[in-house]
């Protein structure tokens, strides 16, 4: 059996800060009182960017993979010329996400800050 060498979830590898991050999100929250377009005070000025994993030996960098791309919905996305038609930008990867129907806010929510947005705030 082989050894689990990265936690689940990109959020499991630091607790405390998914931690932070999910209590502070309902109270960043502004809502306008014509209720149109909700949107946060300050977090939004936050994100995360993955690490370039080409510094990393080819085994490496294939655990790092395997751990945080879904490579079936990246193909997927791909042939559709949905995902990485244009040769000219820096190519994009689907993020693996739990399949509860809202894999945009979570996809989001994780390169953002590192975290999905399991509360669905």
């Amino acid at each position: 059996m082989a050894e689990q060498l990265l936690p689940q979830a990109l959020y499991l590898s630091n607790m405390r800060k998914a931690v932070k991050i999910r209590e502070r999100t309902p109270e960043d929250i502004f809502k306008p009182t014509n209720g149109i377009i909700y949107h946060f005070k300050t977090m939004h000025r936050y994100t995360l960017e993955m690490f370039r994993t080409c510094q990393f030996c080819p085994q490496f960098r294939e655990i790092i993979h395997k751990a945080l791309i879904d490579r079936s919905v990246q193909a997927s996305l791909e042939s559709q010329k949905k995902l990485n038609w244009c040769r000219e930008v820096r190519k994009l990867v689907a993020l693996k996400t739990n399949g509860d129907g809202n894999c945009l806010m979570h996809a989001a929510c994780q390169y953002m800050w590192g975290v999905q947005d399991t509360d669905l705030v």
